[in-house]
Order: C-alpha cells, then structure tokens, then sequence
C-alpha cells in the first residue's frame, strides 16, 4: 500500500462504488493525529466530524472546520465530498491554505471525490499522491486526461474500464502507472 507522511497531500477521485472509500479508510486508519470532515457518516469510526446543518454542511461550518485543525498543528486533514468546498467558484481560503501551505503548519490532507471535475485543479497539481479510481463521466475524464497530459494518454483513456479496487497512481514525481486491485 501507498505510505503517506502526516504532512503530505493525497487526492483520491473516483465514482461511486469502485472502492475510494474503502482506501481512504485505510490510510487514515494508520495515521494517528487526524479530523475528517465526513458529511456522508462513513468514518464515524475514525472519530469523524459530521456537519450538522444540510447534507453537506455550510460553508461557515466547513470554515469553523478548517480553521480549528490548522490551530491544533501536526493534524491530517480529511474531506469527503471535498468538490462542495474547493470546486469552482466555492473556494475557500482555509481549505486552499490546507493544500498550498499546510506543510508549513505540519498538516497533510486528504481530499476526496467522486467528481475531479469539480474539485480544485490546485489540489490535484499539488498533491504528493493521487489515487484516481474509475471514472464514466466525459467531463471527469477530460479532467483527468488533462492533469496526466499526454505522456500518459493511453492511461487516461483506461480510466473508464477499471475495476473495482483498481486505480491510477501519480507518485511524488509525477509518474503515473495502473494499480492492481488492492487487497485489503
């Protein structure tokens, strides 16, 4: 499995039911200083926080959030559902601190979602490591096809016929190859 550093960032991008869930849960469960921000009430094992007001949360909670964990220093930070918060025209400054700064307060984090295209290319860009899971929607996978760029074209186009728990990796030197299914 990926080792990810307390301080590192991870993407993970991929539809419903092809298993980045079930990897998130992974990883963070061997990292020991954690807040997962979890409208969805899939960590609640983990010690996560579920907003407690609309389905996923205000922006105001979301920033209550963020702010809090970059006090506590040293914490990962994770968030389910992250295209709500860091897509376009929904930036917020805590959570884009988080990603371009976050080493300097000893936080990595943790991004998930199930629509990349949504989500902030910044986090993608800057990420140490990037899990992309199956993908069927166009625009996700122009998404997709443009952030390998074309060395890895032929990746790209595979992304639609993955298989569960199969996944593309792009390490911290931007090189991107096909996983195996993961065995958990």
């Amino acid at each position: 499995m990926i080792q990810i550093e307390h301080d590192q960032g991870i993407v993970i991008a991929g539809m419903k039911g092809c298993g980045k869930t079930t990897v998130a849960r992974h990883i963070l469960a061997k990292i020991p200083r954690k807040r997962i921000w979890d409208p969805l009430g899939q960590y609640v094992d983990l010690g996560s926080y579920k907003p407690k007001s609309g389905h996923f949360g205000t922006i105001e909670e979301f920033s209550f959030f963020i702010e809090q964990c970059l006090k506590e220093k040293n914490v990962f930070i994770a968030v389910e559902e992250c295209e709500q918060f860091a897509g376009h025209g929904k930036q917020l400054d805590e959570l884009l601190n988080v990603i371009t700064m976050g080493r300097n307060f000893g936080c990595g984090y943790m991004l998930i979602t199930r629509r990349p295209v949504g989500a902030n290319v910044t986090a993608f860009e800057l990420a140490d490591h990037v899990l992309i899971f199956r993908l069927r929607g166009r625009n996700d996978r122009r998404f997709v096809e443009e952030f390998l760029s074309d060395e890895y074209a032929d990746l790209a186009a595979e992304i639609c016929h993955l298989q569960k728990y199969e996944f593309v990796y792009v390490n911290p030197d931007n090189v991107a190859k096909k996983m195996p299914p993961i065995d958990l």
